[in-house]
């Protein structure tokens, strides 16, 4: 089952909460790059806190929110040698560009400062500098400035891929070597 951005965008907009499903499955990556592994309910009271959301998501709520978790854990065991890493969750092809940017941002910034709060990067070799200078810089880039063309369609498909190659990056980086399951 694919996951459905506007699914998950709908949940959490019944929450209100501070954050977007971009930032919040950028943070999930992040953390499960760095081999960090919860149970359900040690992910839904992450979502919460991660989100400033004070009421626990409904047995509906939590459903698409433990799919996230499945389908990012799985994203990530898939990698490949040949793959280009992981991809971020973000609004399909059919939305306006900038939306997409913002997106990418969001999901560039969970995932930096989660690496940072997790503790990983304590000691950032040159590789992992240069690479937290490119997705601070993708997170601090301005949507609404940007001009739709295929010009700004290109460069935003370099900045994805870019991410990707980040999230591969950690994930081969510090994923212990052990096997993974999703949650049950």
């Amino acid at each position: 089952m694919a996951l459905d951005y506007y699914e998950l965008d709908d949940v959490l907009a019944e929450f209100d909460p501070t954050e977007s499903v971009a930032f919040l499955h950028g943070s999930l990556m992040a953390r499960l790059a760095c081999g960090e592994r919860l149970d359900r309910p040690g992910w839904l009271e992450t979502v919460c806190a991660l989100l400033e959301i004070e009421t626990p998501p409904t047995e509906d709520q939590a459903t698409p929110l433990h799919n996230l978790y499945d389908e990012a854990l799985s994203d990530l065991q898939g990698l490949q040698t040949d793959s280009d890493g992981p991809m971020p969750l973000l609004p399909d092809d059919k939305a306006p560009l900038p939306d997409r940017l913002e997106a990418l941002a969001d999901w560039c910034a969970a995932f930096v400062s989660t690496l940072g709060m997790v503790g990983k990067l304590q000691a950032p070799d040159e590789d992992d500098q240069e690479l937290l200078t490119d997705l601070i810089a993708i997170s601090q880039l301005d949507s609404d400035s940007v001009e739709t063309s295929e010009n700004a369609q290109q460069d935003f498909d370099a900045l994805l891929a870019h991410a990707r190659l980040a999230g591969r990056h950690f994930y081969e980086r510090f994923a212990p070597p052990t096997a993974d399951t999703p949650i049950h």
